[in-house]
């Protein structure tokens, strides 16, 4: 995104990724309207379709945004065509080659900004993808500066009546900054070296200690990340309440929020709360600002309730079960065992939300289910599998309780069976590592999160380096 606008613009080079993605769109006829209008809803189509034709459709218009010419028409369309489109290749491409691709379109569009001021908007949301892919590379700091470069579109963009279209991109904003704040927390906290994250498969314990100033940048970020996670609950529940979560998102109103994204804003918050609890009580301070929010939370996801007119109850997916599973598992290892959802007459729950998750005999999680389930779908348990430091896996055990349920017992029966399952040699597909020095970004993060001053309100007894 270092390059000059006027070289893209002129189309006299483009990234070699783009000239790959354009040649595949050729070969499997990938079609991308002249017709900008016709744009937002042929990527909505190009979403149902296989993994080679969204690259190829996003290779298409990405040449179509750098070859037009100042004054054509449909900046906005073509914006929220390659917005949509990038979502889902958030999971399917590189994120190196992503990060090339979206650049220079990017550049284009911010250019555009002056004259087509709904452009903030999508310029937000793409720079929010941007920021994604280094997240994804464990490049919080880089991250972090595309995340407030995403705010600043934002605070640019028009409040008049596109008041809820605003809401919603500033939503997904805090929702992706909480989700990767929470992510570089949990960094932090495994262990980055992979031999002995094999030697954990044999029953090693962390003896690492978090110093004082890796403790003081954890809770900045943990902080922070709470925070966002509370914002964006705060702005998915004003769209919902105002205007409705429907099912699918509607194209002819401009709309791009769904049902879906209210299980998934709570989740994460929850995930972030807590983190942020954990994190507190590794510095002795009271966690109980954060993870008393966490049982509402739980009942928020998993109960039906009446839902105001026009939004959907959306199920959950594997994702969010498992998102569920994990952040279960914490909060009992924080609460003596203790199940997150204590069952009421309220409401009935959703369906396809699993037993284990909203029924216990004895209010008890079961710790050994939740494992066995996180296994069966090919998932890990997060940092729960890999901790790095001694203090927190003390914390942890003290705090679970004794017995086949506790931490300490849970830790070696899975390491056991994972022992016999995964090649000690690359055991990142089920225990979580890192293979870069997470340690400094966590710092550059937290220096980075003080300077934004987005988060002073929840900052102001943290100690600073």
């Amino acid at each position: 995104m270092k390059e000059s606008i006027s070289r893209y613009a002129a189309g006299e080079h483009y990234p070699e990724q783009l000239y790959r993605l354009m040649d595949l769109g050729k070969e499997i006829g990938v079609q991308v309207s002249e017709d900008y209008y016709a744009l937002p809803h042929e990527a909505y189509s190009a979403r149902r379709e296989s993994r080679d034709y969204r690259k190829g459709f996003a290779g298409n218009l990405i040449g179509q945004i750098l070859s037009s010419e100042p004054s054509t028409q449909g900046w906005v369309h073509r914006a929220e065509a390659l917005h949509i489109v990038s979502v889902p290749l958030l999971g399917e491409a590189d994120p190196e080659e992503l990060m090339a691709l979206l650049g220079p379109a990017l550049d284009v569009l911010l250019q555009r900004r002056r004259e087509t001021p709904e452009l903030h908007r999508y310029c937000a949301l793409l720079l929010r993808t941007v920021s994604l892919t280094a997240s994804k590379l464990d490049r919080y700091g880089e991250a972090f500066f595309w995340m407030n470069k995403a705010h600043a579109q934002l605070t640019a963009a028009p409040r008049k009546r596109t008041a809820i279209l605003v809401a919603e991109a500033w939503q997904q904003t805090y929702l992706q900054e909480c989700g990767q704040l929470s992510r570089n927390v949990e960094a932090a906290l495994i262990e980055q070296n992979r031999l002995v994250t094999a030697q954990n498969l044999f029953g090693r314990r962390p003896n690492r200690i978090l110093n004082a100033r890796e403790k003081n940048s954890l809770r900045v970020v943990a902080r922070a990340a709470a925070e966002s996670g509370r914002r964006a609950v705060s702005l998915i529940e004003f769209v919902r309440n105002e205007e409705g979560l429907p099912s699918t998102a509607d194209g002819e109103s401009r709309r791009l929020s769904v049902g879906s994204w209210y299980i998934t804003c709570n989740i994460m918050y929850m995930r972030a709360l807590l983190l942020a609890g954990l994190v507190e009580l590794c510095v002795g301070a009271d966690p109980s600002p954060f993870l008393r929010s966490v049982p509402s939370l739980w009942a928020t996801v998993i109960e039906q309730s009446p839902e105001p007119s026009g939004h959907v109850n959306s199920t959950l997916t594997q994702e969010n079960r498992m998102d569920l599973t994990r952040n279960g598992l914490l909060w009992a290892f924080l609460h003596g065992g203790d199940h997150p959802y204590v069952p009421s007459i309220r409401a009935p729950i959703k369906a396809g939300v699993p037993e284990y998750l909203h029924s216990s005999p004895d209010l008890r999680l079961d710790t050994i289910e939740c494992a066995h389930e996180i296994a069966k779908a090919k998932h890990n348990a997060g940092i729960l599998d890999n901790l790095a430091h001694v203090d927190t896996y003390r914390l942890l055990v003290d705090r679970s309780g004794s017995g086949p349920k506790g931490y300490d017992a849970w830790v070696t029966e899975r390491h056991t069976r994972l022992g016999s399952v995964i090649d000690v040699n690359d055991p990142s597909r089920e225990m979580r590592t890192v293979g870069s020095p997470t340690l400094h970004y966590l710092h550059t993060s937290a220096f980075m999160v003080r300077n934004s001053q987005r988060y002073n309100s929840v900052l102001r007894d943290c100690d600073y380096d």
